[in-house]
């Protein structure tokens, strides 16, 4: 009973789509028609979630539920908060999005995975918000720190099978860049990454050096002459 209602709803809502959208394609009452895809979204949003709350099993469910409801949102924050929201319009869809994967991430420690689109998409809202906004605040810190923050979540939350490590390591590099992005010693980087190139440069060279093709054919004849 639960599918068949389910499924039903399912089917009103896009036959409702197609009849909306033929409307907007021949101009029939345009001035409501972004009031009624609004309130489409947000409804096809509510049944996605709908079947993750029935049954758990369907944790997919949240990603196209999510980002209904983000589109929904947006629509509806662009046609009654447009001055209020203003070019956080873009953000709060990335972060309806996000949400999805955020929630799959929590609640199915298994899929650790969704961490990382979550991660990038919520830093990604955070620059758009933080970029068209008066703060001052340097975009790309808030990148590199959203993604250092994000890797630095997934380690810190381990997944089901254990802690992981390597996600410190873009963790660590992705902060670091991110606060010296933000601090004025943002040219320091240009001559760290000159001395980085080096220093590999010559530790490969000492590798050669050391490990020379005539310590190598000595190391072999001793090799056929013990045979």
């Amino acid at each position: 009973m639960r599918n068949f209602a389910l499924r039903l709803f399912a089917g009103i809502l896009l036959i409702a789509a197609g009849i909306f959208l033929l409307l907007d394609r021949f101009g029939v009452v345009p001035s409501i028609l972004p009031y009624i895809w609004t309130a489409l979204f947000a409804a096809s949003g509510v049944v996605f979630v709908f079947v993750y709350a029935t049954d758990r099993r369907h944790w997919w469910a949240l990603i196209p539920g999510f980002t209904l409801i983000g589109l929904s949102a947006t629509s509806g924050g662009a046609l009654f908060f447009a001055d209020l929201i203003g070019e956080w319009v873009g953000a709060l869809f990335l972060g309806g999005v996000a949400l999805g994967f955020w929630l799959i991430f929590a609640l199915h420690r298994e899929h650790w995975w969704a961490g990382i689109p979550a991660g990038v998409l919520s830093t990604l809202a955070a620059v758009i918000g933080f970029g068209s906004s008066s703060l001052g605040i340097d975009a790309g810190a808030v990148f590199f720190i959203g993604l250092g923050l994000t890797f630095l979540v997934i380690y810190i939350v381990p997944p089901l099978s254990g802690r992981m490590i390597w996600p410190l390591i873009p963790a660590a590099i992705l902060l670091l860049m991110g606060f010296v992005i933000s601090t004025p010693y943002i040219e320091a980087l240009n001559y760290v990454g000159a001395a980085a190139l080096i220093l590999g440069g010559g530790y490969l060279i000492v590798r050669a050096l050391v490990r020379s093709p005539s310590s190598d054919d000595g190391s072999s004849q001793e090799q056929v002459e013990e045979e």
